[in-house]
């Protein structure tokens, strides 16, 4: 405890000693130069901060102190740093091209921020949820400096337009590790199809700003109408084009697809190996494919009977079976995609397969 005490007392004193020094070096050079000085009184402010957040760690605190320490404390510097390069900037690059290069510097200091809080969440055994949200909103930050990056381009700021469209895009499909810790089936089936078509959306977005950049660019504005009536046209193409998948994949190609990775993934679990029953392989299938279970938990009932179970274990044993739900038919299951159906078909065998040791143990301990 002493040893604890110690370290805090002495953390204390470093952080106190380093904001004591920048609020003085800021006072003294503020009368020479306002925004330097004014930049070392800002930066001062991120001490306290940091000590807090050390404080909070010390303590055994998992989040909050990560994100005061990481993410919340550098904020002062950033600002700071931003501040001066605009001022900088003013005086060779001109007030639009100093606006984009300051604002450019702050989101991407952001963008190294919530990298390295969402690596310290990884580092501290915390859930991997908080930090791959995190890391998807960092991505945005990214996008958004990389837009504003372009003003110092000055006559070619437009070509960060899909940078733009991209990085607002990102920011509403960034939430899915969060909807994924939530009990609530229809919200995992959200997160589910958020995860899994996010890629997709952003790419939209980005070509969406790319055809925005190519319509800004200077030009007869006849060459305008001629360009939206081709990008126009594309679209609609590709809006037929996904109807057709849909409906294609929804009249049968969604059932052939499961079987197909059923059969590819079906010998890989560790299934029960006494299944010399036909009928029990049989529900196994229907479960699997169709999503089925009436016959396999009749089954895996007479199965645990027959092994000495209980009424009452077997119904506990059985209990996530029971209430498996799947991800259903409804329009944001992202069950068009072969990743989610492979994540499903996989998560139904190991469903069995949570069963059948249960199954197997209890049998060796009956022989």
């Amino acid at each position: 405890m002493r040893v604890y005490q110690g370290e805090t007392l002495s953390a204390l004193l470093k952080y106190v000693i380093s904001a004591l020094v920048l609020v003085i070096a800021g006072a003294v050079i503020l009368t020479v130069s306002p925004l330097i000085g004014g930049m070392l009184l800002v930066i001062a402010v991120s001490f306290p901060l940091l000590l807090a957040g050390k404080l909070l760690l010390d303590s055994g605190r998992s989040y909050s102190p990560v994100l005061m320490k990481r993410f919340i404390a550098p904020l002062p510097v950033e600002v700071a740093l931003s501040a001066l390069t605009y001022d900088l900037g003013i005086s060779s690059l001109g007030v639009f091209a100093a606006t984009g290069a300051s604002l450019a510097l702050f989101f991407f200091l952001l963008f190294v921020s919530l990298r390295y809080t969402g690596s310290g969440l990884l580092e501290r055994g915390q859930k991997p949820e908080p930090s791959r949200w995190l890391h998807r909103t960092s991505n945005a930050l990214l996008f958004l400096a990389v837009y504003f990056a372009f003003f110092l381009t000055g006559d070619f700021y437009y070509f960060g337009y899909p940078f733009l469209f991209a990085g607002i895009g990102i920011i509403p499909f960034s939430i899915d590790p969060l909807l994924s810790l939530s009990r609530n089936r229809q919200v995992k089936e959200l997160s589910v199809w958020i995860r899994d078509s996010s890629t997709s959306y952003i790419t939209g977005f980005f070509v969406l700003g790319l055809a925005y950049s190519i319509l800004e660019i200077p030009k007869p504005y006849q060459a305008n109408e001629f360009i939206l009536f081709f990008l126009l046209m594309g679209t609609v193409v590709l809006i037929m084009y996904a109807f057709w998948r849909g409906y294609s994949i929804g009249t049968g190609k969604i059932e052939t697809l499961y079987n197909t990775i059923y059969m590819k993934h079906r010998f890989t679990p560790k299934v029960i190996s006494e299944t010399e029953s036909d009928l029990f392989a049989n529900s196994v299938k229907e479960f699997v494919v169709h999503g089925r279970k009436p016959d396999l938990l009749i089954a895996l009932s007479h199965m645990l009977g027959s092994a000495g179970t209980s009424l009452e274990d077997t119904e506990a044993i059985l209990a996530r079976l029971a209430g498996y739900g799947g991800l259903g038919e409804s329009a944001v299951n992202n069950a068009f995609t072969r990743r989610s159906i492979q994540n499903e078909v996989s998560q139904r065998l190991d469903m069995i397969n949570s069963v059948a040791v249960v199954i197997k143990k209890r049998l060796e301990a009956n022989a």
